[in-house]
């Protein structure tokens, strides 16, 4: 255990839902990853920041933040005399049930949460959950995994319109056009990258198909690439797959200095900071 750092997790088996008790002592602070899991934090204690696409939210006791799927999140906590809280870590189809979402709907529909909540209506349910993660009952994994559905339905109704964009009657993009696009996404580079020339090859106007994908995912198609591409560069970085100037090439950047540029705007960091941030000691 790292001085001043006290986490505690549990996962079911299929990994869909999970929790976190964690208490830190002293500053730590997470840098930008993309995140595929929803994340519901409750500050217990002290203070803790949370940067998500560019919007910062400071969290106090009784506070209560939903992370979304698939954005790029920073966190640090214990700025101001350490902080303790819960996190309830669930995946996108588990959030969906819990808002009540149709199961046919297309696989990137993804209620947005935004903002800051007062938490109050989860504390008892919140408590018996922190209970549970100490106890060795038998019935530990069933009482836990009943606690998080709980406690995930408890929270997304503390938002009682997630997105704008998700409006009962709005049109969705069909399944088919959007994996076709996620994977149009996934093997272009930047130079290559154009949201009308994807239109044509999925075969929709651009207008419907920038319409239609921003209420499946609440954000533009550009954002999603974006947010794509830096996930691809992170993973170029961390894994050594070449220098910075070899990954910015083999992403489709001008140059080295256009993608150092896009890759802090995204998340924070230069490109170096990330390849030397992985590098073990």
């Amino acid at each position: 255990m790292h001085t001043g750092i006290d986490n505690r997790f549990w996962f079911t088996e299929s990994r869909q839902l999970g929790f976190q008790r964690f208490r830190y002592e002293r500053t730590v602070s997470y840098p930008a990853r993309l995140q595929e899991e929803y994340v519901v934090v409750l500050c217990l204690r002290g203070t803790l920041h949370v940067v998500e696409e560019g919007a910062s939210h400071t969290l106090r006791p009784g506070d209560v933040l939903i992370g979304n799927s698939f954005q790029w999140r920073a966190s640090e906590y214990g700025a101001q005399g350490g902080c303790e809280g819960l996190s309830l870590i669930a995946s996108p189809p588990l959030v969906r049930r819990a808002c009540a979402m149709p199961a046919g709907e297309a696989p990137g529909v993804a209620p947005i949460f935004r903002g800051v909540r007062d938490g109050a209506a989860l504390k008892r349910v919140a408590e018996d959950a922190l209970s549970e993660l100490d106890s060795v009952h038998p019935a530990r994994g069933e009482l836990l995994d009943a606690l998080g559905r709980e406690l995930l339905i408890r929270a997304v109704r503390l938002w009682r319109e997630p997105s704008a964009g998700q409006a009962g009657g709005a049109r969705m993009l069909p399944r088919r056009h959007f994996v076709s696009a996620i994977d149009y996404m996934q093997t272009r580079g930047k130079s290559e990258f154009a949201v009308e020339k994807m239109c044509a090859d999925i075969g929709l106007n651009s207008a419907d198909f920038n319409r239609l994908f921003r209420n499946c995912t609440g954000r533009t198609p550009l954002h999603v690439y974006n947010s794509l591409l830096a996930a691809r560069a992170r993973q170029a970085l961390e894994t050594g797959e070449g220098s910075v100037k070899e990954v910015s090439y083999g992403l489709g950047f001008g140059s080295p200095s256009q993608f150092t540029s896009f890759f802090r705007r995204l998340t924070g960091h230069s490109p170096t900071e990330c390849r030397d941030h992985a590098r073990p000691f």
